[in-house]
This record gives C-alpha cells, sequence and structure tokens, in this order.
C-alpha cells in the first residue's frame, strides 16, 4: 500500500482527502486542525510518518517552498503540488532546482486539465487552427461570495504574502492557454491592480494579452464579478467556439454540444490523483514545467 501524506485540510486538502478515501487510499494529513474522520490519520508533525511514498502540499501559496523541503527531507520521491506552484517565480525555480538534485518526480494541482470538454476544445482547436483570430479566457468571482462559510478579508486569497491576489488564483487559466497553444510568440501587456471596494491588500484584477503567430489571447481574471469562467475562440466572421464552465455549456460553430458530463468538476479532481499516483497512465497532469510557464504567463518575476 502507498504511503500518502498529505499536507494542509482547508477546503482543497478535505477534497483531496475526501478522494483519496474514494479511491481505497488512507492518508496521513499534516495538519493542526483535525476532524471525526477516523478513516484518516491525523498527525501534527511530519516525522509521526515513517515512509512517504507520495506527499501532496494543499496549504497556502507562501508555505509550498517549505513543505516541499520537509517531504524532500523525509525521502519522498513523488509531490503534487496545489497551483499555483509558488508565489514568485524564483522560488518556484528554486523547486526545480532542488527536485532536479534529488530526483523527485513534481506535479501541479491544475485539475481543469482532466475536464473531459477541453478534449472537444482541443479537436476543435486542431480542425480550425488556421482560421483562429482571437481568443478570449475570462475567470472570476466575486471573493466574498467564493468561501461564504469565512470572513473574505481573512483567506489567502486576500493576503499577498501569502501567495493570494486574482492573477495566482485562477492560474489555471494560464495554465490551459499554455496546454493548449503552447507559449505566445510574446506577452504584449500584463496589468494586475485594485480596482473594488474589497479590504484586500492582493489584486483583485487582472489582464494579459499574448501575440501568438496568427491570432491573439485576451485574458481576464477578477475578484470582482459574479462567478464566471469562459473560453471564446473567434475566427473571421465565425464563432469558432464557446465553453461556459459555470453553466456546463459547449457551442462549435453554432451548434450546442448537450452533454453536462463535459463539466464534471468531481471527477477531474479524482482523475488528476489516478495519474499522480501512478493508477493511469500520466499524460494530462501538469508538470513542475508547466507550473512554472504559468507563472511566466503572469510576468510572476516581482
Amino acid at each position: 500500500m502507498k504511503e500518502i501524506l498529505l499536507s494542509g485540510y482547508g477546503s482543497i486538502g478535505k477534497r483531496h482527502a475526501k478522494n483519496l478515501l474514494a479511491i481505497g487510499f488512507f492518508p496521513y494529513v499534516l495538519t493542526n486542525y483535525s476532524d471525526d474522520n477516523k478513516n484518516i490519520k491525523f498527525i501534527k508533525r511530519i516525522e509521526e510518518c515513517s515512509d512517504i511514498d507520495y506527499g501532496i502540499i494543499a496549504t497556502p501559496t507562501a508555505f509550498h517552498m517549505s513543505d516541499f523541503v520537509k517531504l524532500k527531507e523525509r525521502g519522498c520521491k513523488n509531490v503534487l503540488i496545489e497551483k499555483p506552484v509558488e508565489n514568485k517565480l524564483g522560488k518556484a525555480l528554486e523547486i526545480k532546482k532542488i527536485a532536479e538534485i534529488s530526483r523527485i518526480n513534481v506535479y501541479v494541482g491544475y485539475n481543469m486539465r482532466f475536464l473531459r470538454v477541453f478534449e472537444a476544445i482541443k479537436d476543435t482547436i486542431d480542425k480550425y487552427f488556421d482560421k483562429i483570430r482571437i481568443v478570449k479566457i475570462t475567470a472570476g468571482q466575486y471573493l466574498p461570495e467564493w468561501r461564504p462559510y469565512k470572513d473574505y478579508r481573512k483567506s489567502y486569497s486576500a493576503i499577498r504574502e501569502q501567495g493570494g491576489g486574482v492573477d495566482l488564483d485562477l492560474s489555471h487559466e494560464t495554465d490551459y492557454m499554455n496546454w493548449l497553444y503552447g507559449l505566445p510568440v510574446n506577452i504584449d501587456y500584463t496589468y494586475r491592480a485594485n480596482l473594488s471596494s474589497l479590504e484586500i491588500n492582493s489584486p483583485d484584477y487582472f489582464k494579459g494579452i499574448y501575440r501568438y503567430k496568427t491570432f491573439l489571447v485576451d485574458l481576464e481574471l477578477d475578484y470582482i464579478r459574479k462567478k464566471e469562467r469562459s473560453i471564446k475562440i473567434i475566427g473571421e466572421n465565425v464563432n469558432i467556439l464557446y465553453a461556459d464552465f459555470i453553466n456546463r455549456k459547449l457551442i462549435i460553430n453554432d451548434n450546442v454540444i448537450d452533454d453536462t458530463n463535459l463539466f464534471d468538476f468531481e471527477k477531474c479532481y479524482i482523475d488528476e490523483m489516478k495519474e499522480f499516483l501512478n493508477l493511469e497512465k500520466r499524460d494530462k497532469i501538469a508538470t513542475l514545467d508547466d507550473g512554472i510557464k504559468a507563472l511566466e504567463l503572469l510576468n510572476m518575476e516581482e
């Protein structure tokens, strides 16, 4: 049986723990906040777990480096870091250096790759690639409604020093942009700001313009709007594709594809975990290099 250590037990940590149990694994969970789940082995010190085959880092972004080093020191050779890898590109590159020296396989939790809708999106891009001129990628949600069970001002999203900010929180979009199209020829423009009245010190707005050889990607992320997440692919005088991840809607060439299973977010987390644990062929899971590219596209050098 594989020994799995999960570091962090917030919302994403609890989701990972639930999914591990669902596929037959009983993880150690490193946290100060346990509950009454008898199938989880809660620990407060990493030394309480002797052998670690797989480590999952689900703590706030600012703690990823220290958690990774602890797993390395315990001899763990397979690590899944929740997105983003780090809040600064330099720290992510340092993790890469440590991973290469210690021969650790590192993956990043960009689970949206496992949504079935991306199979249709990829097929459509391949078919109409020469006709694509504009790609509009949009994601946002009003921060106080994101996690209504807690004060948004105390969430890591609100605190830049902990890795908060809409650019980092919604970096799924830069990851799948790179996954679908590769790196752009040029990053024409990136802009981040605080535009709302939210009581936060992290950016609530990000805009990026990315130039590819024959088309442009317009990326917009925010903590301001009503919940929205979509991609629109536009050609000359034609709407090639529109995917609405919230309302589970896919339109290709004005034809509605009626299959809500294409947007099964619960399943995509489980499929990601299966690939990480090497229960299935690793062909979608994001690598550490992918995670670094997502930060580069956000211009996270600072």
